[in-house]
């Protein structure tokens, strides 16, 4: 409560009853509008304990006074409590340029003690009062609390704040809040406050240093304008905001028992505030306030949250106020209910919360477990992933696989995730996904067995599924894109992944272009293509004619998510994080030209023998912009030179676009579609995957 208002107050105290408020409460309802207004005697011992909290934590008080001369003027002045003992009460002036020198000729009215919600209303005995301090004797203290707030106010301590309105901008402070209003003290800059639109809106901003916590339109309450000053109350429009697109399915929701808490450090207050979690999901959450003392509101920043379990583990994240609701508990009792978003929050602490979550919703599903690797292998050669031919190609160079299976699995690093399927102890379904471009994750490894292989396969994709949904939101998991690989004999893929390009019906949402796939030896000779052939190193200038061949050609997502577009030349950063984690992702891009026309763009991946079972990360991807001109022998020829990156004797080549092979007649094992889906999609596809899994279920 401002100071002119508690001046006010203090007068019509004064005029109906001396004092005491029981009587005023109908001027209190004039002098104080959309307050939920109530008068109470207090007791005396909460009234000590009250003081010497006050003492304890340097708060201040107001002191009146009524002037000597003049009957209908008061003074107010702030004091802080020093000591509160037997019954004595002694303060000092906060700001003695304001305390008259003839103090002693004032009568003594009240002492105020603005406790957020209203007014404590004392009236002791003055034993002592100069312009440095008074005493006060509370032996025979009057006193009753004046109830004229719905809620408790709270002090903040160094925010900034910022209203701007038609293109006009007021700085200044925040002096306190409630989640229902601000007050504010404005100064008059560049700007005059008689150019502010009562009748209009405004955006409030508040800052803590150069970090915006809140902004959110609100209207002018109450204002108080002295010269260039002005004392504003601004009222939040918005009860509830949409930090993100809206989602047709929520992410799923799931209490847990016990539950955890969060910890964190008001951005307003700067106090530490731990509240219970109601429910939990890998968006969010939602926790209780008391109604009549809440702290959050909605757009509110949290900058560091700690969320903390039962078992002593901790998980930290920033987050945002996105709703606040007033809703009547089980027990007759209002609450208030507020909705926090995850803004950000650490990789591998994405992969631990996100296992505690699908571990709770269904006991035989695991999120990034730690798993026994003899069982996982004994798994994939079981349930038919690694079939023969793979099979050889893994025993030339089963220690290596065997290592790189180790540090994907056991040590968890921020580049992977898997989910498993388990019950009673064996594994029947699994899906991973890898991060191998800056924005793209690749799903990959995917297989089940068992009598229900096909159920343990829809469980573990809706998994996956409910994963991207939960975090794709989150910058941390660069999570733009997903893709996988699956040749269209397949029915099982078929029946998901084409099925759902389909249902799409838009190839900026959901795309699939087919690839044909041959294998070429590592030659040991540099040779080139000959001729008036050229093999270069890839331009931005060759990726921006590559993206205008392949929108006339397909029009999907592809070269967007496998990093081919002119706006993505030169950021490798994912090398660097494979480097950092021990592990190997290097790209290269060559260009084919003749006479300077561009004929194909070649990418060459390379990683750890291992993370793709097929080779797709260590292969090259061939785009054929113009045939013309370009025989079967002279693309060999091209390719010969780049074979020298690889390690292993057989390089895979996937072939775009495929009638390419078909025209020079080459020869070709198979072919692989290649599915890309932006993560905006991702809300559609979870509905898709979990309608399978329910038909599946129920047949």
């Amino acid at each position: 409560m401002s100071e002119s208002r508690q001046a006010l107050l203090l007068n019509i105290l004064e005029e109906t009853g001396r004092g005491m408020p029981n009587e005023a409460d109908h001027r209190l309802g004039a002098c104080l509008p959309h307050a939920a207004l109530k008068s109470v005697h207090v007791g005396s011992r909460r009234v000590i304990n009250t003081l010497n909290y006050l003492c304890f934590s340097d708060r201040t008080v107001f002191v009146n006074f009524r002037h000597p001369r003049f009957p209908n003027g008061t003074l107010s002045l702030k004091a802080v409590p020093r000591s509160c003992k037997e019954n004595r009460f002694e303060c000092v002036w906060q700001d003695r340029g304001r305390v008259p020198e003839k103090l002693g000729d004032y009568e003594f009215m009240h002492v105020f003690i603005n406790d957020g919600r209203g007014l404590i209303v004392l009236r002791p005995v003055i034993e002592h009062v100069d312009t440095s301090s008074i005493r006060m004797d509370l032996t025979e203290i009057r006193c009753c609390e004046i109830l004229c707030r719905s809620q408790e106010r709270f002090e903040s301590v160094g925010i900034e704040a910022e209203f701007l309105q038609n293109g006009l901008s007021f700085r200044g402070r925040l002096i306190d809040f409630s989640v229902l209003s601000f007050r504010v003290i404005l100064r008059e800059e560049d700007c005059s406050f008689k150019h502010m639109n009562r009748q209009a809106t405004g955006v409030l901003m508040l800052r803590d240093e150069s970090r915006i916590i809140y902004s959110g339109e609100c209207r002018i309450l109450r204002e108080s304008v002295e010269r260039a000053r002005g004392d504003f109350v601004f009222e939040p429009i918005q009860t509830s905001i949409r930090r993100f697109s809206s989602k047709n399915q929520r992410s799923q929701r799931t209490r847990l028992s016990p539950s955890p808490q969060i910890v964190f450090r008001h951005p307003l207050t700067k106090t530490t505030q731990i509240l219970g979690v109601d429910d939990i999901a890998g968006s969010g959450l939602s926790v209780q306030e008391s109604a009549d003392r809440s702290l959050l509101m909605p757009g509110l920043m949290l900058s560091e949250v700690t969320l903390r379990f039962a078992t002593g583990f901790t998980i930290q994240c920033r987050a945002q106020i996105v709703y606040r609701r007033c809703e009547t508990d089980e027990h007759g009792e209002t609450i208030a209910r507020c909705g926090i978003a995850f803004v950000g929050m650490d990789s591998k602490d994405q992969a631990v919360l996100s296992s505690i979550l699908h571990h709770a919703a269904n006991e035989e599903v695991h999120a990034c477990p730690t798993v026994d690797t003899d069982a996982l292998w004994k798994f994939f050669f079981e349930s038919g992933f690694v079939y023969p031919e793979k099979s050889a190609a893994i025993l030339k160079e089963k220690e290596r696989f065997k290592e790189t299976c180790r540090k994907l699995y056991l040590e968890s690093p921020e580049i992977a995730r898997n989910f498993m399927y388990v019950h009673r102890g064996e594994i029947l379904g699994h899906i991973a996904m890898v991060r191998f471009y800056e924005n793209t994750w690749l799903f990959h490894h995917h297989a089940a067995r068992g009598q229900f292989v096909r159920k343990a396969g829809l469980v573990v994709l809706s998994q996956i599924a409910r994963y991207v949904n939960d975090f794709y939101n989150l910058p941390e998991t660069r999570l733009d894109y997903v893709l996988c690989y699956f040749q269209p004999k397949n029915r099982f893929p078929m029946r998901v992944f084409a099925a759902f390009t389909e249902r799409v019906g838009d190839l900026k949402r959901c795309s699939m272009d087919c690839f044909r796939v041959f294998t070429v030896p590592r030659q040991f000779e540099r040779f080139g293509p000959g001729n008036d052939y050229v093999l270069e190193r890839t331009t931005a200038a060759d990726l921006a004619e590559l993206q205008t061949y392949y929108e006339q050609e397909s029009g999907g997502l592809t070269l967007r998510a496998l990093d081919l577009t002119p706006d993505t030349m030169g950021e490798d950063d994912v090398s660097k994080m494979y480097e950092r984690l021990g592990f190997l992702r290097v790209r290269h891009l060559f260009s084919l030209r003749r006479h300077g026309e561009l004929k194909a763009v070649l990418m060459v991946c390379l990683s750890d023998v291992g993370l793709n079972m097929s080779n797709l990360t260590n292969c090259i991807h061939a785009f054929v912009l113009d045939p013309a001109g370009l025989s079967q022998e002279q693309f060999l020829n091209a390719v010969a030179p780049v074979t020298a990156h690889f390690r292993h004797d057989a390089v895979s080549v996937l072939l775009y676009p495929p009638h390419c092979a078909e025209d020079w007649g080459l020869q070709t094992e198979k072919f692989y579609n290649l599915w890309v889906m932006d993560t905006r999609c991702t809300v559609l596809f979870h509905v898709h995957m979990d309608a399978l899994v329910n038909r599946r279920v129920m047949g």
